[in-house]
């Protein structure tokens, strides 16, 4: 059964099809993939992750938080590295875009924007050089499972 009210939730935001199909068949998956901001992968990570902040100077993040730990799980195979890769690279801008949409529908449009804007280009950025590992964990590639 399909429920696209799952969908208005994320009104507005980018996500994958495997991800938009998750949010529609089947929630409790979608659901699970949720670990909050930081990666899971590794006890350095696990540690720093804690102290990242998921709410930036009073706007929440946990929509797209909530997406990109889904788009990082999902899809779990890929041909190639490469096709891996390039997934990650389209999911981590879409963490940056839904982010920028998010403090852009906050109603407390203020000189506060200028600066979540910049804490969240530092998350991109850190998804971007330190986020691979976390990504590509236990992902099948060319029909081997990554280390």
């Amino acid at each position: 059964i399909q429920d696209l009210s799952r969908l208005k939730e994320f009104e507005g935001m980018r996500m994958s099809d495997t991800v938009k199909r998750l949010l529609v068949e089947n929630y409790a998956v979608f659901q699970n993939c949720y670990n909050g901001i930081g990666s899971q992968v590794g006890w350095f990570n696990r540690l720093i992750s804690r102290y990242i902040p998921e709410k930036i100077l009073g706007v929440s993040l946990k929509r797209p938080v909530r997406l990109h730990d889904a788009e990082y799980k999902y899809p779990e195979q890929f041909n190639t590295l490469d096709e891996a890769e390039a997934h990650k690279a389209k999911v981590d801008k879409y963490f940056w875009e839904n982010c920028a949409f998010e403090i852009e529908q906050d109603h407390q449009k203020d000189w506060l924007d200028d600066a979540r804007l910049r804490v969240c280009a530092g998350y991109y950025w850190g998804l971007k050089f330190f986020g691979r590992r976390a990504f590509l964990s236990g992902k099948t590639i060319g029909g081997a499972v990554y280390p």
